[in-house]
């Protein structure tokens, strides 16, 4: 099963807000790069 992830490192602990759950979050954006690198297998 494909999955898709997305991973922050940062040196300092950060405020958990929404600005930064959104960030996390897989957007359409990040789908249409995956695929324009054929990094995206869809079965």
């Amino acid at each position: 099963m494909p999955i898709a992830t997305k991973m922050l490192f940062s040196k300092v602990i950060l405020e958990e807000n929404e600005e930064l759950v959104n960030q996390l979050k897989i957007s359409k954006e990040d789908i249409r790069i995956l695929r324009s690198y054929n990094m995206l297998s869809i079965m």
